[in-house]
């Protein structure tokens, strides 16, 4: 949107921003290893991230260190 035109209908209410409320549990991508690659050629390009929810209100993202 440019300047200061309204939202377009069903999109909330202009100026409200709200934060994500996840704790990350994993800061970095977690990779399959050489073995999992091996037996699984498609597991190469896997990278998973992992983050849990917390309860309405807590407003923030918090970091877990492993």
């Amino acid at each position: 949107l440019a300047g200061n035109a309204p939202p377009p209908a069903g999109l909330g209410i202009a100026g409200v921003a709200r934060e994500p409320a996840l704790r990350v549990l994993t800061p970095k991508p977690v990779t399959p290893s050489p073995e999992e690659v091996a037996a699984n050629p498609r597991a190469r390009s896997a990278k998973l991230r992992v983050a849990e929810r917390l309860p309405v209100g807590a407003g923030h993202i918090t970091w877990r260190r492993p």
